[in-house]
């Protein structure tokens, strides 16, 4: 039984809230973490708890929680890289991979101080794992009008390989073929398949009536199911309170699952499973892009 000092765990990860984190500015049609965040300027006292509860959690788990992600509902780089990078080393510091999701295109220096955080971390047989979030390989200023653009990301993708940081690609979410087609999709594994090693392609794509407006989905198609969050979920771990949302599972995600692996990468409907094989990957043959 989990004590209120701990948090939730879940395949060996945990998703703690260090409550420094930005709400996303990039205003993506598909999203709600905009709608989330927190102030800087945490008290002493504050960090401490936080501190306190990780540091409880990972005792009272003897070794078995492997990897620490950082927050999925907010970007970490929304208040400038070097902010970014900090909140990195915040995590690292627990002494366990570190999974990083991002929409973020990352320039070349902050890419260097990144791959600098992994081999210190490598040094103790842990990671920096890095996934860079796409919903297509074309540009698409009406779902992501903020957002760095697709080719900016492929860069950031290949310099992070390049430095031999473990990284790979999330297609998340995977909209209807009406809004994203598969020839999108497809364009992102071919542009980047010579970088990186594995993708996830996300199995769900939960969502409120507010983003089903934007996107002109309609809530009471029959691919469209009611869902009710709750404490446990590591996705919306951060919500106050049970919210009524719907769940949409794209039935393409088996067939782009095997164009991936058709094309000689590795493909995982979890986030959690593609960051535990990148990390073996990276310990098997570190400090090398894809290959």
């Amino acid at each position: 039984m989990v004590e209120e000092d701990q948090l939730s765990a879940y395949g060996g990860c945990i998703m703690p809230i260090l409550g420094d984190e930005p709400s996303c500015p990039y205003e993506c049609a598909y999203c709600f973490a905009q709608e989330t965040g927190f102030e800087q300027g945490k008290t002493a006292e504050e960090q401490e708890r936080i501190d306190g509860r990780i540091r409880a959690t990972l005792d009272a788990a003897g070794g078995a929680i492997r990897t620490i992600f950082s927050s999925r509902l907010h970007e970490i780089f929304a208040r400038g890289v070097h902010r970014g990078l900090a909140h990195i080393r915040a995590l690292a510091r627990y002494g366990k991979n570190v999974s990083v999701l991002t929409k973020a295109a990352l320039p070349p220096e902050a890419i260097s101080e990144l791959a600098a955080i992994d081999q210190e971390l490598s040094a103790q047989g842990n990671h920096v794992v890095v996934e860079v979030s796409f919903t297509s390989g074309v540009e698409r200023p009406d779902l992501e009008p903020c957002a760095p653009k697709t080719r900016d990301r492929i860069v950031s993708v290949e310099g992070m390989a390049q430095q031999g940081i473990p990284v790979g690609i999330c297609i998340s979410p995977v909209l209807p073929e009406s809004i994203v087609p598969t020839q999108e999709i497809e364009s992102l594994i071919e542009r980047t398949m010579g970088a990186i090693r594995a993708y996830t392609v996300a199995r769900r794509f939960v969502f409120t009536e507010a983003i089903a407006q934007r996107l002109g989905i309609d809530p009471a198609s029959p691919a469209i199911a009611p869902h009710t969050t709750h404490r446990r979920s590591l996705a919306l771990a951060e919500q106050e309170k049970d919210t009524d949302w719907h769940v949409y599972a794209d039935p393409r995600v088996r067939s782009i699952m095997q164009y991936i692996v058709h094309s000689g990468r590795r493909a995982f409907a979890q986030s959690r499973r593609t960051v535990e094989y990148l990390t073996k990957s990276a310990s098997v043959s570190p400090r090398t892009g894809a290959g």
